[in-house]
């Protein structure tokens, strides 16, 4: 069979987790299934290797840079490259597909777009309000990342359930408990010597960041306790980031890095996540024996189920709160340590993969 992909979104520079994930699910079905062939479609080079004799990087251009543009990728270029191909199938990875294709699409919804349309810009915002529904209905079948957005799908669109398919999440392996040893040695190089709550930010926003660095800063008032903020990751607006730093009056307290780094996660004493997008980071961190504080309205909620600890995003005392109650009750660290390692157990690329291709296959009816 030949597949096609839309891999565009890998040609960006800094990932964010939740196309992380999508990358990572494209290398798993890559692998699991040679005996087909997958042609990555993107409308400029990506410098992600892919080594295996059945994978064909396609560069299908030109840019598509802006919504104008966009169409004209997807209705113009797009079905003429796919019947030069032969493709069987079209995977519409980056949350949109060909309204002119004739070929079976598989539509992959763009979490952070669909549920989060404030966050882009004019344009694109427009863009999506008008053709997602045209995408919906078009699609053979929609791939989700959550049961809260499969819900909104239903109730807004007025979908069929049969068509609308949840993914779960999964974390490589890698993510693994290191010994006390270890982590001593990571907090020395980070934090010196300090115990650390890590915030991974993918475009956290600044009003965010601020709620966060008040409620740390209550804490620290409130425990006198010599506890460090790791955050890893980039920010919406990194001049206003710098600024609001500079000026935190526990900016010392403060380490910041550039990307996430497992041993970073490993040696938390917390991870404390104030975003609400699809993020993979709990499952990291209960994977490594680290317990999770999140938002009540993060769509991981519903995977996280009670192996975590949930505050109120706007409330300030309640992120705080959240922290001193962690911190101050180690029955409870380690009950949240032992659920989480039970849960995310659950979780996996092989288990992932299989629901992905069951639904593909079914659809069209290959085994």
């Amino acid at each position: 069979m030949v597949i096609a992909v839309d891999a565009s979104f890998m040609a960006k520079e800094g990932l964010n987790d939740y196309e992380e994930f999508r990358k990572e699910l494209l290398i798993q079905m890559i692998s699991k299934f040679p005996q087909h062939q997958f042609y990555l479609i993107s409308d400029r080079p990506f410098s992600i290797l892919f080594t295996q004799s059945n994978v064909h990087s396609v560069v299908l251009k030109p840019g598509a840079t802006n919504p104008l543009l966009w169409k004209f990728w997807l209705d113009i270029k797009l079905p003429a490259l796919l019947k030069k191909l032969k493709a069987d199938v079209f995977i519409g990875l980056n949350g949109q597909l060909s309204t002119r294709s004739k070929i079976p699409q598989y539509l992959v919804v763009d979490e952070e777009s669909f549920n989060r349309p404030e966050a882009l810009s004019k344009s694109h915002a427009f863009f999506y309000k008008r053709y997602i529904p045209k995408f919906l209905r078009k699609a053979n079948a929609l791939l989700v990342l959550s049961e809260a957005t499969k819900t909104k799908l239903l109730r807004e669109f007025h979908l069929s359930d049969e068509t609308i398919n949840v993914l779960y999440p999964a974390v490589n392996d890698v993510h693994i408990r290191v010994e006390w040893q270890e982590k001593e040695a990571i907090k020395e190089q980070y934090t010196e010597d300090k115990e650390y709550f890590l915030h991974q930010s993918f475009n956290t926003s600044a009003e965010q960041l601020v709620k966060l660095l008040k409620a740390f800063s209550f804490f620290k008032k409130r425990q006198q306790s010599g506890m460090k903020l790791v955050l890893a990751g980039t920010f919406s607006d990194e001049k206003k980031a710098d600024e609001l730093l500079s000026t935190f009056k526990y900016r010392n307290d403060i380490v910041r890095v550039n990307k996430e780094e497992e041993r970073l996660i490993a040696a938390a004493y917390a991870v404390i996540q104030i975003n609400e997008g699809f993020e993979t980071l709990f499952l990291k961190a209960m994977k490594s024996a680290v317990p999770v504080l999140l938002s009540q309205k993060s769509l991981m909620k519903e995977y996280a189920g009670d192996a975590a600890l949930y505050f109120d995003g706007s409330s300030i005392a309640e992120i705080a709160e959240m922290m001193m109650f962690i911190y101050k009750d180690e029955a409870i660290r380690g009950q949240l340590i032992q659920k989480g390692k039970e849960l995310s157990a659950a979780y996996s690329w092989d288990n992932t993969i299989e629901v992905f291709w069951q639904k593909i296959s079914k659809a069209m009816e290959v085994e």
